[in-house]
């Protein structure tokens, strides 16, 4: 049978520079690939793919990482939009969520104890 490795979410972009400054900024994200309409990201195992385009309909994905705190707190201190503030879920997860300056949400989270 199939293993499954991992996914890249897509995100659709107005502004391509701004996308990329956005998620290189916040979360680490460096540039693999950039094309006329779009380009791939990485951070460690994550990947993320951004398309230029007209935003109609935002996307959203899950953003496991270490350092949910410190994460949240330079989202905070940068002045993005926090969708839903830091919460410990009682399934085990401390997470919240973000909007990009396009409208695509981002969960980001980490398990806890």
């Amino acid at each position: 049978m199939a293993e499954l490795q991992s996914m890249r979410p897509t995100f659709r972009v107005a502004n391509l520079e701004e996308a990329i400054s956005f998620y290189v900024d916040l979360f680490g994200f460096r540039v693999d690939v950039v094309l006329q309409a779009g380009a791939l990201l990485r951070a460690g195992s994550a990947e993320l793919e951004l398309v230029l385009g007209q935003v109609s309909d935002p996307a959203h994905a899950y953003l496991y990482v270490s350092g949910v705190d410190e994460l949240h707190d330079r989202a905070v201190a940068a002045g993005h939009r926090i969708a839903s503030e830091l919460t410990n879920r009682p399934w085990g997860l401390r997470d919240f969520v973000l909007v990009d300056p396009f409208g695509n949400r981002v969960s980001v989270g980490e398990w806890i104890s």
